[in-house]
């Protein structure tokens, strides 16, 4: 019988924004533990909100009456602390810092008027056991997300600005929204041409590439990859996986205790996919490697989840992969969605204008449209090695617009 405990903690200040000031702060301190007990090829699982104690992990012991089936050995006998901070604030440094930010952009930005939310969180996550498992990963990073409203529309709101990070730098992160803010008022025509670059976040387009490398639907042959395993498929400048240097808020180890090599792994690597993710259950009943995808709540039985999937970067800007060619910054887009077939199409609310590496004019609503073997195939520019957003994972790549 081998007893673990899994532990997350979490600390966030949310400060509400309202017409460009912090109305509102709300601040928060949650526990939740997790006991799981392992014998015979079965798993009693408790949870709780608070710290664990031993009746907790009594109560999962019993829990084994249930007879839940889980097959898979615990990890054993591995030690290893991350600590991924690199600033430590107060509660009080938190609201200072977000009052700030909405001073220097309501200043830079009088004609806008500025809300939603500022957060700061501090999460630690530890996974126990008495066979010698010892995980423990320790983060703290901000969130900005900033609806903003022209003083002169009608309408609820005209778009958003992000950051994420671990380190605050007010100057940095508002001038990062500048360059958009300022081209607002500034209407732009559509680049010419039946196909034009795209600047677009990889979440908006790449969501058919995550599911279709989902283990489960590989094994059964209902992926879009089903057939495509180890061929390549995209371009040579496209690689897709994890990377937990390039992941804010990520942790080193899954609900399974399973960790990856360098805390990186490529499921599509130069145009060629190499394998769908998956927890120990599903590599053991299709073949597959374990990819450290195992997710699920404190107190459930670990099972498949989605890793956070992030295109490997070049070492080149916008402005340079561009070479001079206009594009189009996608700032917000919904509506959208993606065949079985994988022809994806969107309606676009709000784009920029890109000239030279920078926004410089609003564009006009239309649409995007392809097939995500062409869009990230042969129509695939590539990935910067810079944003227009601190914390974006954005990508280039040729589409079709309907004007």
């Amino acid at each position: 019988m081998i007893k673990e405990l899994y532990r997350i903690f979490k600390h966030e200040v949310c400060l509400n924004v309202t017409r460009g000031a912090v109305d509102s702060v709300r601040i928060k301190n949650i526990v939740k533990s997790g006991a799981r007990v392992y014998d015979g090829g079965y798993i009693g699982i408790a949870g709780t909100i608070g710290e664990p104690s031993d009746e907790l992990v009594s109560a999962a012991e019993k829990n084994l009456a249930k007879k839940i089936e889980y097959k898979f050995e615990p990890e054993k006998n591995k030690v290893r602390k991350r600590d991924a901070r690199k600033a430590d604030y107060t509660d009080k440094e938190v609201v200072e810092f977000g009052e700030k930010l909405l001073a220097v952009m309501t200043e830079k930005h009088p004609q806008f008027v500025f809300s939603n939310k500022i957060k700061w969180i501090e999460t630690n996550y530890s996974l126990k056991n008495d066979a010698g498992l010892d995980y423990e990963d320790t983060d703290a990073y901000y969130v900005v997300s900033i609806i903003y409203k022209h003083r002169d529309s009608v309408a609820v709101f005209d778009g958003g600005v992000s950051a994420m990070g671990r380190e605050f730098d007010v100057e940095k992160i508002a001038a990062t929204f500048d360059d958009e803010l300022c081209a607002f008022e500034k209407p732009a025509e559509l680049p010419e041409g039946e196909k034009v670059p795209v600047v677009v976040g990889f979440g908006e387009v790449g969501g058919k590439i995550l599911e279709a490398l989902n283990g489960k639907q590989l094994g059964h042959g209902a992926s879009l990859f089903a057939d495509k395993m180890g061929q390549k498929a995209f371009s040579d400048d496209f690689t897709l996986g994890t990377d937990l240097e390039q992941s804010v808020g990520d942790i080193f180890f899954d609900t399974e205790g399973s960790t990856l090599p360098g805390d990186k792994f490529d499921f599509v690597e130069n145009g060629v996919i190499k394998c769908g993710y998956a927890d120990k259950k599903t590599a053991d009943t299709f073949g597959m490697q374990n990819t450290a995808c195992a997710g699920g709540g404190y107190d459930d039985v670990p099972t498949l989840g989605a890793p956070n999937l992030v295109p490997k970067r070049s070492d080149k800007t916008i402005k340079e992969l561009l070479h001079g060619q206009k594009a189009v910054y996608v700032g917000m887009m919904s509506g959208g969605d993606t065949t079985n077939e994988g022809e994806f199409a969107s309606p676009v609310q709000l784009a920029y204008l890109v000239e030279d590496g920078r926004i410089t004019g609003k564009l006009p609503e239309f649409g995007l449209s392809g097939n995500i073997f062409d869009i990230f195939g042969k129509d695939f520019v590539g990935v910067p090695k810079d944003e227009f957003s601190i914390g974006a994972q954005s990508v280039i790549c040729n589409m079709k617009v309907s004007r």
